[in-house]
């Protein structure tokens, strides 16, 4: 109203003041509509004042979810999808904002954001554990959300928030529920969303004990998956407004690394030691040709917030994983280092000790095991040349271990790291000498991972078998006193462990030996054999032999026998 007033005036005002006008550019323009117009910007300066800021949507009342009186609470055995029933809500809470039209100014608009808190029961209890929610039929991560569940157990109490708005208030013992905190209404159309709830329960009484109450340790697996082991959600971006989330395939909106996690703590609760497993690939089982490379699945990916960077190398450079005749590649990628580093600090936040496991996969014609990698001629010098290729080069084992022994440092460490497994093939290669090249290299290179991870109990991880061609007479004593005497190797190796099994870090000699007892009384008989043979060919030629060996295999053997109170 001002405005058309005030340009009235200033029409009037102008007329009289420049009753000429004003010539502009070869234009003339009036004093009346000079004045209208500086008349007409004062009246609109005025009404804005004077109006206030405008009023965005508000909310009058809240429309709360189903809310039946007298409707029946489930009781669940087993795993099940529920509804909720409301059965608390406080009133909502109002927050405005206000803020410019535009960023060019203009009138002021209110905005108004409201949030709720409030209590759903989701089934008859005690010993609900919920797995997962639903909201308006969307994946709900509750993570993002202030809530507190109760499993329904007869010593529940009430919740605090809901007895300090109500003064006195019931604790529901018998109902699992779940308390929602100030849950912002923005997502759900300021109304309280519809939820639902995966839950799980076991069935009361003593159960026999079963795996869930057996298992200590795991593995996790499957050491390929470019992004498998990020904690948040990766999205490869397939054009212009089109993504699709690589590692979020569980139904809910969290990475299924987490997800798999909540399965394993709910699963497996005794479970308190894991072996995160990060694969490589070698390219040939000749272990003078084979080089040891982190891989991709594909070069044509854009992804998003992380992008996979490995050793320094991105994708652009790095070794394309071998594919099928469809185009699919053979194996996953290798896990990017953001995200093993993120895991590592993931299973140590929820209370595992971590072992990482460097795994050596092979990329080459008809996909071998890494066990048959070996040399062209054991027992000659080049056999060692060729060792020292496989692990020194510029693409060569050395660089695949202490690469992630510095990813395990940048986590803030592990509780133990392999510095291989089951290179079956390379731990029986001589050289002219007689000695074992691959083993002390395995030696030198786990004094470099206890210097990068000076806390960590670093071993090396074998198969059963990998020994038994080497136990044939002398052969097997030699290839046990090769090892006894390679220091590093002998306070972290035991002999007869078929992967992790038991740790040995900083015990004396004679307890290398394993605590399984078939495979300790299997070593006691084979160098026991050994011995006897031995002593029975060298008789009155060698004596010294037959003192050392005497000498240095039973004063191990003896000592591990009385304790364990074996016969064999």
């Amino acid at each position: 109203m001002a405005q058309i007033a005030f340009a009235e005036i200033g029409a009037a005002v102008g007329s009289r003041l420049l009753p000429a006008g004003l010539n502009l550019a070869g234009r003339a323009i009036s004093g009346a509509a000079i004045g209208r117009a500086a008349g007409a910007l004062a009246g609109r300066a005025l009404d804005q004042y004077l109006a206030g800021p405008m009023e965005g949507p508000r909310l009058k009342a809240l429309h709360v979810m189903e809310a039946s009186e007298g409707a029946g609470v489930p009781s669940v055995y087993g795993r099940m999808r529920v509804s909720g029933q409301l059965i608390w809500a406080a009133r909502f809470r109002e927050r405005r904002t206000t803020r410019n039209a535009s960023s060019k100014g203009g009138p002021r608009v209110n905005e108004y954001s409201y949030s709720v808190s409030f209590a759903v029961a989701i089934g008859e209890g005690p010993g609900v554990r919920m797995v997962r929610a639903w909201a308006n039929g969307e994946a709900f991560d509750l993570s993002g959300v202030t809530h507190r569940i109760y499993d329904g157990g007869d010593g529940q109490v009430p919740d605090p928030l809901i007895e300090m708005i109500e003064g006195e208030a019931p604790a529901y013992r018998g109902t699992a529920y779940i308390v929602f905190e100030d849950l912002p209404l923005d997502a759900f159309g300021n109304r309280l969303p519809q939820l639902s709830f995966e839950i799980v329960r076991v069935p009361p009484g003593d159960a026999e004990p079963g795996l869930r109450d057996s298992v200590t340790g795991v593995n996790i697996i499957p050491a390929s998956g470019e992004f498998v082991y990020a904690t948040e959600i990766v999205r490869e971006q397939l054009g212009p407004g089109r993504e699709r989330a690589i590692n979020a395939n569980s139904g809910e909106a969290r990475a299924d690394f987490l997800v798999s996690l909540d399965q394993l703590q709910e699963g497996l609760p005794r479970v308190s030691h894991v072996a995160l497993t990060v694969g490589w690939f070698g390219s040939n089982v000749n272990a003078g040709e084979c080089v040891i490379r982190p891989g991709v699945e594909t070069r044509e990916r854009t992804t998003a917030p992380q992008t996979w960077s490995v050793a320094g190398e991105e994708r652009a450079e790095a070794y394309l994983i071998s594919q099928d005749e469809a185009g699919n590649a053979i194996y996953g990628g290798t896990p990017s280092d953001a995200s093993v580093v993120q895991a590592i600090r993931e299973l140590k936040a929820r209370g595992y000790a971590v072992t990482l496991t460097p795994f050596l996969m092979m990329d080459a014609p008809g996909f071998p095991w890494r066990g048959r990698i070996g040399v062209s001629a054991d027992g000659t010098a080049s056999a060692r040349t060729e060792i020292e290729a496989f692990v020194n080069g510029a693409q060569g084992y050395r660089r695949f271990i202490l690469h992630h022994a510095a990813l395990a440092a940048e986590a803030g460490g592990v509780e133990a790291f392999l510095v291989g497994s089951e290179m079956r093939g390379l731990m029986r290669v001589r050289d002219e000498t007689g000695t074992f090249p691959f083993v002390e290299a395995l030696c030198a290179l786990a004094a470099e991972v206890k210097a990068l991870l000076p806390g960590t109990k670093v071993s090396y991880a074998r198969i059963g078998q990998s020994m038994a061609p080497m136990c044939r007479g002398m052969r097997a004593v030699t290839f046990c006193f090769r090892l006894i005497r390679c220091g590093h190797m002998r306070r972290s190796i035991s002999l007869g462990s078929t992967g992790i099994r038991h740790w040995e870090t900083g015990a004396p000699e004679r307890r290398i030996w394993t605590r399984r007892r078939d495979m300790r009384r299997q070593m006691i008989r084979l160098i026991s054999q050994a011995r006897l043979r031995a002593e029975r060919g060298l008789t009155g030629i060698m004596p010294t032999m037959r003192r050392g060996l005497r000498r240095c295999v039973l004063p191990l053997l003896i000592p591990r026998m009385g304790r364990t109170g074996s016969s064999a």
